[in-house]
């Protein structure tokens, strides 16, 4: 249990589960569910926790999205880089750039 010395608004409460979550290495996407009385406050912290959830898992996906087109790209080259050197195998007297 916490002491909570402002007001009890939902950003404050998310405040201080983020930071008890902290205190003990608990990522958000570790968390499956809260449990919680029906308080306006407590709805809205759980709230902002679901949106900051989302954002953070939308993020992780444009990266790794970003790391797949790099990847597509780097293929695609060492692809353009071994047609070029069959190519010299092929014809080795003509240079190409």
């Amino acid at each position: 249990m916490i002491q909570l010395y402002h007001s009890h608004t939902g950003i404050y409460i998310k405040e201080k589960i983020i930071n008890i979550l902290q205190d003990y290495d608990i990522e958000l996407d570790q968390i499956f569910s809260i449990t919680s009385d029906n308080g306006k406050n407590m709805i809205k912290a759980i709230e902002i926790l679901n949106d900051e959830t989302e954002e953070s898992q939308e993020s992780q996906e444009s990266l790794l999205d970003d790391e797949k087109t790099e990847d597509d790209l780097m293929e695609k080259l060492e692809m353009k880089l071994l047609s070029q050197r069959d190519l010299n195998d092929l014809v080795p007297d003509l240079e190409l750039t």
